[in-house]
């Protein structure tokens, strides 16, 4: 998260029910059982991890600008946006794709509609008089290399170019991203 730059980057995220859920199955638990807080979605999450950063940065709430779901793991959101990439002819990488969310294809409407896509909606529903009225503009599609926490300096954050290898050669998973543009007001 980046407060000042205005960009909230989330990594392979789920919400806390989901992995209440995936905790009770592997204990062969019943799902009837999950007991559920306040706070279960990742748009609860990532909001007070939001009003945090920008308390403690002096920036306003509003500084919003970018959302990306990084390395996506959700079947049913990269089977979307493998899609869309097939059906405009789109390889990856290095060739990345901007979609306007009013297309005319619909492309926009549909990221919008993933479990990743729905879950930003929601962030900026449920806060949307303290975010100023948030809209999303465009998506973009890309791919990345993997990386992990280790590949990038720990005071700066910045990633560490050179100095190790950040994926194995026997590691063929594909990272499909999706950098949500904000608008607030």
């Amino acid at each position: 998260m980046n407060a000042k730059d205005g960009i909230i980057i989330a990594t392979d995220s789920k919400s806390p029910y989901f992995m209440k859920q995936s905790r009770a199955q592997a204990a062969g638990e019943s799902l009837d059982n999950i007991s559920t807080t306040t706070l279960q979605t990742w748009s609860d999450i990532t909001y007070l991890s939001w009003h945090a950063q920008c308390t403690q940065t002096s920036t306003p709430l509003k500084n919003l600008k970018h959302i990306i779901r990084s390395h996506i793991t959700n079947s049913e959101t990269s089977s979307v946006i493998k899609y869309i990439l097939k059906e405009e002819k789109i390889m990856c990488p290095p060739d990345r794709l901007t979609i306007d969310i009013n297309d005319s294809k619909g492309y926009g409407a549909t990221l919008l509609g993933t479990p990743n896509g729905k879950s930003i909606g929601w962030l900026l529903a449920q806060h949307k008089n303290q975010l100023g009225n948030p809209k999303i503009v465009s998506v973009e599609i890309f791919h990345s290399l993997k990386v992990g926490f280790h590949d990038c300096d720990e005071d700066t954050g910045e990633l560490i170019v050179g100095e190790k290898i950040m994926r194995s050669d026997d590691d063929t998973r594909e990272y499909l991203n999706l950098d949500f543009t904000i608008r607030c007001r």
